[in-house]
C-alpha cells in the first residue's frame, strides 16, 4: 500500500491502533478473576512473629503449608515458606500459641 502523503499514513496507523485498543478492551472485559476457594477444603490459622504474619493452611486431607503474608499496593501476596528451619519454628509457635488454646 502506498500513501500519497503523511496524513493518510498517520490516519492508517491510527485506524490500526484503534482496532488493537478495541481488542484489548474486549479481552479485559471478558477476563475472569482467579478463584480463591480451597480445592480440598480446610482451614487456615495465623501466627504473628516479629511484626510479620504467617498463615498455616491445613487441608482436609491432612496436608498443610506455611505462607508469609505480605501486603502490597495490589493486594495481599502469600509467599510460600520453603526453609525447613523456618517451617519448624513456625510449627512450634503454632502449637504453643494457637493449637493449645483450641479445644478439640
Amino acid at each position: 500500500m502506498t500513501f500519497n502523503n503523511q496524513i493518510e499514513k498517520t490516519e492508517a496507523e491510527i485506524a490500526v491502533l484503534q482496532k488493537k485498543l478495541e481488542l484489548l478492551k474486549e479481552i479485559e472485559a471478558h477476563q475472569s478473576q482467579p478463584s480463591m476457594n480451597f480445592q480440598l477444603g480446610g482451614k487456615f490459622e495465623i501466627v504473628r512473629y516479629n511484626g510479620d504474619e504467617y498463615c498455616r493452611y491445613e487441608f482436609n486431607d491432612g496436608s498443610y503449608g506455611w505462607y508469609k503474608r505480605k501486603f502490597t499496593v495490589d493486594g495481599v501476596l502469600m509467599v510460600y515458606i520453603a526453609d525447613d528451619k523456618t517451617r519448624s519454628f513456625l510449627e512450634k509457635l503454632w502449637v504453643n500459641g494457637v493449637k493449645k488454646w483450641n479445644i478439640i
